[in-house]
């Protein structure tokens, strides 16, 4: 390769007048010429022959470039082709391994959100290459595939319920979720179907009041309506319009909320009464009972009544 020092352009001309070159002189000095003429004559000729040397060295450096250019896309084409040969390799060993170890969305089986959250990816990459027939599949922030054992599901302190997701968790899962169904061939009616109903939880209007009790409400409501709506396809062969909100089941959910909450808060009262067993302690037994129930946020009292009716959804004609 040629070093740019080596451009003749940047050579500086020589002092033609000095010592060093009497003897150059000497060969021009005839008759009446001077010193000076014959150091003028010598620097006519140098730069003569820089422009020359100077021209067929910029020739060289174009040359130079053109072939490390070539090598370089040579390179880069071979690099490229290696990277996709080595994708079309990984996406035969998944495909291999999905029809060996087929996932729970392979399948078309119901599967809980807290897979496809980044705490399930985490929990993922923590335990492992464990592999059995309840593995589920799902996609990572790369676009790569992650198989999520049932060992992950073992450990109480990994697994959460969607209805005990945060609102947070909840919106991560649900692109991951649907890119996976695509993935795993789901009918596209249902997929769209899903994504409407995800859509439409995502902009109710209990969806921005900050109570969490009300945000649980809405996940609880996911939760029944996806399970029920998932085991009644194979059955009624469509369903019902899932991404229709029925504010009536709502209700329902709420209900079922505060009284999980209320047994929670009830449950130290009721051992305490119960060790007591005095008329004293019943007496401040039913005292913090009733403070509970009135510093117990008003907000879900707004949506609750105590027997709602039955539900029947209509199918979609």
């Amino acid at each position: 390769m040629i070093s740019r020092n080596q451009d003749p352009a940047l050579a500086e001309c020589p002092d033609f007048t000095s010592d060093e070159y009497r003897e150059a002189r000497a060969d021009f000095m005839e008759g009446s010429m001077t010193v000076f003429q014959a150091a003028q004559l010598l620097k006519k000729a140098w730069l003569a022959n820089q422009k020359i040397e100077a021209a067929r060295w910029n020739r060289r450096v174009e040359e130079e470039a053109v072939e490390e250019e070539v090598v370089s896309t040579r390179r880069a084409e071979e690099a490229a082709c290696t990277l996709v040969q080595e994708e079309v390799d990984r996406e035969e060993a998944r495909q291999e391994d999905r029809k060996k170890n087929p996932s729970k969305i392979d399948k078309g089986l119901y599967c809980a959100m807290y897979y496809f959250t980044a705490g399930g990816l985490d929990m993922a990459k923590k335990v492992g290459a464990y592999v059995d027939e309840s593995m589920v599949l799902i996609m990572d922030g790369t676009g790569g595939m992650t198989w999520i054992p049932a060992i992950v599901k073992r450990d109480p302190g990994s697994f959460k319920e969607d209805q005990d997701l945060t609102c947070e968790e909840f919106s991560g899962a649900i692109p991951r979720m649907l890119l996976a169904m695509q993935r795993s061939n789901w009918p596209a009616d249902r997929v769209k179907a899903l994504a409407g109903f995800w859509g439409s939880l995502l902009s109710h209007p209990l969806r921005v009041l900050i109570d969490p009790m009300v945000i649980k409400t809405l996940l609880l409501y996911q939760v029944e309506q996806r399970f029920t709506r998932h085991n009644a396809i194979p059955i009624e062969g469509k369903g019902w319009r899932i991404d229709k909100i029925s504010e009536m089941l709502i209700q329902r959910a709420a209900n079922d909320v505060y009284k999980k909450q209320r047994e929670k808060t009830n449950k130290p009262l009721r051992a305490k009464y119960l060790r007591a067993r005095s008329p004293g302690a019943i007496h401040e037994m039913l005292s913090l009972v009733a403070v509970s129930r009135i510093t117990y946020p008003v907000s879900h009292t707004l949506f609750l009544f105590p027997s709602p009716p039955v539900f029947n959804p209509n199918p979609v004609s």
